[in-house]
């Protein structure tokens, strides 16, 4: 059995506990073209949440791979209404976005950072020309140096 996973948190915690990474990719579409280019992989178990985009599902489909998704958390969705003015705003998933909008406005004046190319692509089909900043890795660290060295 091979194991893939997204860097950052995933890949520390299976790391942690022994699991050996036959291939670590920044997002669900690299991860699907990593499957694929593979040639090994007839079959996948996706470890995830009940909400998560179907880039990695459909690209493996298309590619003959069997996909099964096992959904081991369900996101809560929180819908926080914010009376502050924020210069930035920290973006994890698409369903973050969703939950931030329910009770909250995206406004032009705010810069955006997003963890990679779904939820940046999310967020800028509901805010085209929005200043969104995409990050590659996973940490709320890195979404903050990026906002500095944006505003530098």
């Amino acid at each position: 059995m091979r194991v893939y996973a997204i860097s950052g948190k995933t890949n520390n915690e299976l790391r942690q506990h022994g699991i050996r990474i036959g291939a670590i990719a920044k997002g669900s579409e690299e991860l699907a073209d990593m499957i694929i280019a593979d040639k090994k992989a007839k079959s996948v178990l996706h470890i995830c949440g009940d909400l998560r985009m179907d880039t990695l599902s459909a690209k493996l489909k298309e590619a003959n791979v069997t996909y099964t998704p096992l959904v081991i958390y369900h996101t809560e969705m929180l819908y926080p209404n914010i009376s502050d003015e924020y210069e930035a705003i920290l973006f994890f998933s698409p369903s973050g976005i969703d939950s931030y909008r329910k009770n909250n406005k995206l406004e032009f004046k705010t810069l955006y950072s997003c963890i990679g190319n779904t939820t940046g692509a999310y967020l800028s089909s509901l805010i085209a020309g929005a200043e969104i900043i995409v990050v590659d890795s996973p940490e709320p660290e890195t979404m903050i140096n990026a906002i500095v060295q944006h505003r530098k």
